[in-house]
Order: structure tokens, then C-alpha cells, then sequence
């Protein structure tokens, strides 16, 4: 099954108005304006900032193991 922090994640990219089939592909071409490929590539930025605010995802200064950013669940 999906973990608790990918299924929030689509959650908080529904929520800003990107929609990605339920086998969680997701395929840009030049059908697309480029308004629309920034508003989706903003759309995962705040996704990932709501998953922080969430407690879902730490930041790199809480991160133990690393430099890298660890997801929680």
C-alpha cells in the first residue's frame, strides 16, 4: 500500500489544483502552455512545503542521518 506521506502528498497537490491519475503518473508535453508547467512545478513546491508544515517531512536541520531532507512515516 501507499505510505501515510504519499497519499497526503496528492492530497496537498489536489488541493492546489493538479490532478494525477491514481497510478500516480503524471506526463507533460508541448500541449502544455508553460503558465501551466509553472503553476504544476509550483503546485509540488508547496505540496512538499504542506507535508513539512504537516510534521510529515522534516527539514534538513531536524534530519539525523544526513544532509538530506528524511520523510516521517
Amino acid at each position: 500500500g501507499r505510505s501515510k506521506v504519499e497519499k497526503e502528498f496528492y492530497l496537498h497537490l489536489l488541493g492546489h489544483n493538479v490532478i494525477v491519475p491514481g497510478i500516480h503518473l503524471a506526463f507533460i508535453s508541448f500541449a502544455h502552455k508553460p503558465e501551466i508547467v509553472d503553476q504544476v512545478i509550483d503546485a509540488f513546491k508547496q505540496s512538499f512545503l504542506d507535508l513539512r508544515e504537516d510534521g510529515l517531512l522534516w527539514t534538513e536541520n531536524k534530519s539525523k542521518t544526513g544532509s538530506h531532507p528524511k520523510l516521517i512515516g
